[in-house]
């Protein structure tokens, strides 16, 4: 394992320029109904070392070339899932399966834009950001009235209390409060 040190190191192939396979650790969640599983490789050259040393060193991490790989791993996801987040459900048939090559497409070209530029702020440029195969599964029916008992196993980050349903209220019913009915 190569140790990165706080003081610049002198620039060569190997220490500026890296191949990192990634993978999502996590489904991506599509309007809480579509878990989006994919891999892949980006391809990056280190622009700024100090800078990018910073970023390593703020985070309250060791600085290993491993640790690195870790956080642009993480960088990765969390851009796809800001893609996924705007998806729409059209982009995915009925049936679970492998992504179309129309939906990687999409999710290549907004995730590379947002990774691009996070990666620029962070002294990285992006040579290559591949999305080599990915899958999704439905959660819970496409429909609503399918949905059993009205709940799903939802797209959930972190698991909440078993039960929890969020009320759904009626417009009407959200009439602006008096000061004496807040106090």
């Amino acid at each position: 394992m190569e140790l990165m040190q706080s003081d610049p190191l002198p620039v060569t192939a190997a220490t500026s320029r890296w191949q990192i396979k990634w993978g999502t650790p996590f489904p991506l969640c599509v309007q809480d109904t579509v878990e989006v599983r994919c891999f892949g490789q980006l391809d990056v050259e280190i622009v700024d070392q100090q800078r990018f040393i910073d970023c390593l060193a703020a985070s309250g991490m060791q600085t290993t070339v491993e640790v690195a790989h870790k956080v642009l791993k993480a960088i990765v996801a969390q851009k796809l899932q800001e893609t996924a987040a705007g998806l729409d459900l059209a982009d995915f048939p009925e049936d679970d399966g492998p992504l179309t090559p129309e939906c990687m497409e999409r999710m290549l070209a907004d995730s590379s834009a947002r990774l691009q530029a996070h990666l620029a702020g962070i002294g990285v440029a992006l040579g290559a950001f591949v999305i080599m195969s990915g899958s999704y599964c439905y959660v819970r029916p496409r429909r609503p009235e399918l949905w059993a008992g009205g709940e799903g196993r939802g797209c959930q980050a972190v698991p909440l209390e078993r039960n929890f349903r969020t009320p759904v209220v009626s417009p009407e019913a959200l009439s602006p409060l008096t000061v004496s009915e807040t106090m």
